[in-house]
């Protein structure tokens, strides 16, 4: 059978018993036969490695958005993230109309210092041209090893720019927890549902003085999500004890898992209002639900994502592993978040303000991934593209961001009726 042959059938086998119950030999020799074609008339000779590694991520891939295929590096890197650390350069990344474009950079980063700045297009790092690819693959060349060296290929205003930058280890801060409105309310933004991010929450909590708050502001937008355990965590900071989260439903339970709140309420019955938009994502998701389900709070902008699956990482024999969806969630009172979302109570429209970036730009076949070496036709498309961004950085803005604005209106009127309750 070969080397290549039997590590490939190998690795193909311990993936269908994982996401399909019914293997069986026909599927079996359809690979055999599609792989002995590939070695006899494919006009390159196959890396086994790198065909074994495509293999893996394409089959995985198939099932769904979010199920996938995980290197070693790239488990390594999943972890660090959980822990709100990277090694990297500092940006935040938009894949936008297939080009890379930064849309944030962090203070004091290889990337601030290396002269970086927002719209900024990268067309390519490290020698390897990012059309075409997805925007996990670009992160995974963008991240790396701390001391090791990032040649990137920039286009800005239509002037192509070369940066050598160094990786360094970031540190993300993933919450912010401030007064704000003359000290009359209490601002908590999470950017991610990392480790500890419920403790981190709390703690800030705590130190605020609070002798005038009025109310609590819990800002989730653009938050992609995180780990469940932390989604329930921060629910139950502002829920009376035992109060249902969330449940989780996977293929082989009879019967949905529920998580409840643990602890007690530290707003002790302030108003909350909860801020949400469209990149809001499964745990911001399950967060909003929860909240909203048991009137705990008012959810203002925009319908959020619809993310509505939970991912589990399995581990492999090879040190990688597959991140592989196995259940979906509900809010405790059992709406379907996946492909709905979560719809606030009050639509308020995402003010943020609309940046573009005109550029010129051409394509060919030696730009796009895994293309053949010579003798190709060249492809092109117009010179002309418009990518639009919105500006992340009025978030938290009290002068400009619109929908904190009407949230802080929304608390106010909260409070004000609480206080004629209070009084009858």
């Amino acid at each position: 059978m070969g080397i290549l042959k039997a590590s490939f059938i190998s690795l193909i086998q311990i993936f269908f018993f994982i996401s399909f119950a019914n293997s069986d030999e026909n599927r079996l020799k359809l690979i055999d036969e599609v792989l002995s074609i590939l070695r006899e008339h494919y006009v390159q000779d196959i890396n086994n490695s790198e065909f074994e590694q495509s293999a893996a991520k394409c089959l995985v891939s198939s099932l769904d958005p979010h199920s996938s295929y995980i290197d070693k590096n790239q488990l390594q890197q999943v972890k660090d993230m959980m822990n709100s650390s990277y090694t990297g350069i500092g940006i935040e990344i938009l894949n936008s109309n297939g080009k890379t474009v930064i849309v944030d950079i962090l203070p004091n980063s290889p990337a601030a210092k290396a002269g970086l700045k927002e719209k900024d297009i990268i067309v390519e790092a490290n020698g390897k041209k990012l059309v075409g690819m997805s925007i996990q693959e670009i992160r995974d060349i963008l991240i790396g090893k701390p001391g090791t060296l990032l040649n990137l290929v920039m286009i800005r205003q239509n002037n192509e720019l070369e940066f050598k930058i160094y990786r360094e280890k970031i540190n993300i801060k993933s919450n912010i927890v401030k007064l704000i409105d003359n000290d009359e309310v209490a601002y908590i933004r999470i950017r991610n549902f990392s480790h500890k991010v419920s403790e981190q929450v709390k703690t800030s909590y705590k130190e605020l003085n609070k002798s005038l708050l009025k109310g609590v502001i819990i800002d989730l937008r653009s938050n992609p999500g995180g780990l469940l355990e932390e989604s329930v965590n921060v629910s139950s900071l502002f829920m009376p004890n035992g109060m249902k989260i969330v449940a989780i439903q996977s293929k082989n339970e009879k019967t949905s898992q529920e998580f409840f709140s643990d602890g007690e309420d530290i707003t002790n019955g302030l108003p909350i209002v909860v801020i949400i938009n469209a990149i809001s994502a499964s745990a911001a998701e399950i967060v909003a639900g929860a909240l909203q389900d048991h009137k705990r709070a008012q959810v203002l902008g925009m319908q959020s994502f619809g993310k509505g699956s939970v991912q589990t990482t399995l581990p492999l024999s090879n040190g990688s592993a597959i991140k592989l969806t196995t259940a979906l969630y509900y809010t405790p009172n059992g709406n379907i978040i996946q492909n709905n979302g979560v719809m606030p109570n009050i639509i308020v429209e995402d003010g943020m303000v609309v940046n573009e970036v005109t550029f010129s730009n051409s394509l060919s076949e030696k730009k796009l991934k895994n293309n053949l070496p010579e003798n190709l036709f060249n492809k092109k498309e117009s010179d002309d593209q418009t990518i639009r961004l919105y500006n992340r950085k009025i978030l938290g803005d009290i002068s400009v961001d619109f929908q904190l604005i009407r949230a802080i209106d929304v608390i106010r009127t909260m409070s004000y009726y609480k206080s004629l309750n209070s009084i009858k």
